[in-house]
């Protein structure tokens, strides 16, 4: 919720207790939330001015710096005392109330004094006064954001104490409550011949959803007989068996054998020998222009190094793996297409697992049906160094992921935030920000049967923006709205690995 005051609007719910019955102001039709704040609010006796604010008009504003300083974070709840006057003049441009605001007395907003407040609460048992005579340009001078919070309540002073039967008064979440109290604002030039209406500018849900989803919607793979309809084109964990070889093996020039729980690539005779998905197994089912996601699970090991020892590619940026498309036309040009590569900060070190996630667009000529072979391979490590690979997959990001019609706006983050939708690894639709970090959803060791979200490779200091994004469905934005983010993230104290998980 907002309230904005300027030449232009002023956007809020507000709770009236006043001379008469307890009311609500809002601009639309829709019912309450929270039932129990209509059933209290409605037992309460009639609120008036209070009378230790009668001397209120000619007493002098004290600043609000000099009673609450310039911290443009305040985690105590503020109460301007009854009987006092305060001017806002923060020099900061934004100020937030964890605890919200009780005005006892008087707060004025000056003319010309611009300022965005975030505050769970606003209750107004004194006077709130806000100005702003500069023309409309549809920028608000003062724009007051009602943050998330918990249930709350306020309590009567002076002649209104006892009006909630001698309790405090319950007025639930995101409220603005004015308690016998008063609310001048002036946003308008006085030669405006209309007043400002009160307005709720959240989301209707029972009217503004869009009906088709600009984020494109899942298509089922071509419905050829060789294709699986869930588009799992290839997926394989090693400890179950090697299973099909010729689709996956090692390159030429390396040996590969199958232990307890993975595919293990060895006696490499050059960094450019490794393993290797042969995409002409496929290839029937694959569409140009289409996003396909490739997860694999590595581990390296080197004969007489230390498990927890840093790789070559830690050390000098050199020997790092490499993961790619090869392709072989049917004029003999061979066309390399990098997929990723990584970067010392990913910290990679012997004997850990690294789980690579990546997302996979082919275009017409990589699907040629004339081409030699085309194949994806990982490779690029120094020949001293075996490779093991404990899962593969290759599919169409699942039908779960992608928004539903109707659906579209019941929550901006894809319903996949809470990284249990079982993408093989895959975090999609999430991605990471930067091609060099890694993004990957993996099992927590922590608490049993949770997964997580984890964001590699961000350590040197040039990757201080690099994380997590996702794409949002524009339709479900409007102008004026303010969205809420919340996440749960975990940061390792202590731990070797990477400092973001």
């Amino acid at each position: 919720m907002t309230m904005m005051v300027s030449a232009l609007a002023v956007a809020v719910a507000v709770l009236l207790v006043r001379g008469g019955r307890c009311g609500s102001v809002r601009g639309s039709t829709r019912t309450w939330k929270h039932e129990v704040v209509r059933s209290a609010m409605e037992s309460v006796d009639d609120f008036s001015s209070l009378n230790c604010n009668n001397e209120l008009d000619t007493a002098k504003c004290d600043p609000w710096t000099e009673l609450y300083g310039a911290e443009q974070l305040v985690s105590d709840k503020v109460i301007i005392e009854c009987g006092k006057c305060v001017e806002m003049d923060l020099p900061e441009p934004q100020l937030t109330l964890l605890e919200g605001i009780d005005i006892h007395g008087k707060l004025i907003f000056p003319d010309g004094y611009d300022l965005i407040l975030r505050t769970p609460v606003l209750v107004i048992q004194g006077e709130l006064e806000m100005y702003s005579t500069k023309a409309v340009d549809g920028t608000p001078s003062v724009r007051i954001i009602l943050i998330a919070g918990g249930e709350d309540t306020f309590v009567p002073i002076d002649n209104n104490e006892g009006k909630c039967g001698g309790e405090s008064c319950f007025i639930g979440k995101k409220a603005v409550v004015v308690a016998g109290g008063k609310v001048n604002v002036k946003g308008l030039p006085d030669q405006t011949p209309t007043w400002v209406k009160l307005h709720d500018v959240e989301l209707d849900l029972d009217s503004d959803i869009p009906k088709e989803s600009e984020i494109n919607p899942w298509v089922p793979p071509p419905s050829n007989g060789n294709c699986n309809p869930d588009g799992i084109y290839f997926r394989m964990n090693f400890n179950e068996g090697c299973g099909d070889r010729e689709s996956f093996a090692a390159s030429p020039g390396s040996k590969s054998t199958c232990t307890s729980n993975s595919f293990k690539v060895f006696d490499r005779s050059s960094s450019l020998h490794g393993s290797q998905l042969d995409m002409k197994y496929f290839r029937a089912c694959l569409e140009a222009n289409r996003k396909y996601l490739l997860t694999v699970q590595v581990r390296l090991s080197k004969a007489g190094t230390a498990a927890g020892t840093s790789n070559a590619c830690n050390d000098n940026g050199l020997d790092c793996m490499e993961l790619y498309q090869e392709v072989m036309s049917s004029s003999f040009t061979r066309r390399k297409s990098i997929i990723w590569q990584e970067r010392p900060s990913l910290g990679a070190k012997f004997g850990e697992l690294v789980t690579i996630a990546v997302e996979i667009v082919f275009d017409a000529d990589d699907l040629d049906a004339g081409n030699i072979y085309q194949l994806i391979k990982l490779d690029g490590l120094a020949s001293d160094v075996d490779v093991e690979i404990e899962s593969l997959s290759f599919f169409l990001p699942p039908a779960m992921l992608f928004p539903l019609p109707g659906k579209l706006c019941e929550g901006l983050a894809p319903p996949t935030g809470d990284a249990e939708h079982g993408g093989y690894g895959s975090p999609y639709p999430f991605y990471p920000t930067h091609p060099w970090i890694l993004a990957s959803i993996e099992p927590d060791t922590i608490v049993p049967g949770n997964s997580f979200f984890r964001v590699r490779g961000r350590s040197d200091r040039v990757n201080a923006d690099a994380g997590l994004a996702w794409d949002i469905e524009k339709a479900c934005l409007h102008e004026g709205a303010y969205l809420r983010f919340s996440a749960d993230i975990r940061l390792p104290v202590g731990s070797s690995q990477d400092p973001f998980e």
